[in-house]
């Protein structure tokens, strides 16, 4: 009984902190299923480049990212993305709010925190449900390479993938997007 009220109170919280974040800004242009194409609107972004497996280079990203945030005030808005720029070596990304151009934003008090200009971008989705392991990685990241080879999409090469929750989501309430930017 007392795991069922715990569950339910950490989904509780969940589901009323993602409601007060702000999602990056975007149109959908098409939907298949789990698969869609999005048009993102220019962004800026903090971004944090670090080494180490995708999991270990988050870990060491997110919380320069989040008192970089934090100490300015600026309010978290979601996804929290993350890209392999070189075998080993990940950018950890934070979407500034749309309102906010780049001479409103403080600059970062940590050298290693990044303001970059995003610019508008066509990327085709695969959103699942989950958290964003290495299995689930897997498993979708494989469905949407087939989806694009099927369909005879052409893609850049490198993978984004997108995160939605805090790590205090229930796995089965945690909303988790793999994308490609389109040629």
């Amino acid at each position: 009984m007392l795991k069922i009220l715990v569950i339910m109170l950490l989904s509780f919280y969940s589901i009323m902190n993602a409601q007060a974040y702000g999602e990056a800004n975007y149109k959908l242009l098409t939907k298949d299923g789990n698969i869609e194409t999005r048009l993102y609107k220019k962004a800026y972004l903090a971004k944090y480049t670090s080494a180490g497996n995708r999991e270990s280079a988050a870990n060491k990203a997110f919380m320069p990212l989040f008192n970089y945030i934090k100490e300015g005030g600026i309010p978290m808005t979601i996804p929290v993305t993350q890209e392999e720029v070189r075998p080993n070596e990940w950018d950890l990304s934070f979407f500034m709010p749309s309102e906010k151009s780049i001479e409103y934003l403080p600059k970062p008090k940590d050298s290693k925190v990044k303001i970059t200009e995003l610019k508008e971008r066509k990327v085709i989705v695969y959103k699942f449900t989950g958290s964003m392991n290495d299995g689930n990685f897997e498993k979708y990241n494989l469905k949407l390479l087939d989806y694009i080879k099927k369909n005879n999409i052409k893609v850049k090469d490198k993978v984004i993938l997108a995160t939605y929750n805090s790590p205090f989501t229930p796995w089965f309430m945690k909303r988790s997007e793999i994308m490609y930017e389109l040629l």
